[in-house]
């Protein structure tokens, strides 16, 4: 069975199971055709990553900077209260 066959074997099913938005969207989707999907991260430099594993490696990076300068105003913000008290 073609992709074109599969394709309209749901459609009727959602048309069946009245189940009208999944259909519209099958649909709207179905009319917009396959388009390809890019993902780019930027690094430190502004440089465009799109490797999937340079992307991954970015975004641990970014989370862990993130949370270790949070972490690190946790602790100042707990020392600071105990000196207070």
């Amino acid at each position: 069975m073609n992709i074109l066959k599969l394709i309209l074997i749901n459609f009727k099913l959602t048309l069946i199971q009245k189940n009208i938005r999944p259909l519209c969207r099958g649909i709207i989707g179905f009319k917009k055709g396959c388009q390809l999907r890019t993902n780019a991260v930027k690094d430190e430099k502004d440089d465009l990553l799109s490797d999937s594993n340079h992307i991954l490696l970015r975004w641990r990076n970014h989370f862990s900077q993130l949370l270790n300068y949070f972490g690190l105003m946790m602790i100042a913000r707990q020392k600071y209260m105990q000196k207070s008290h």
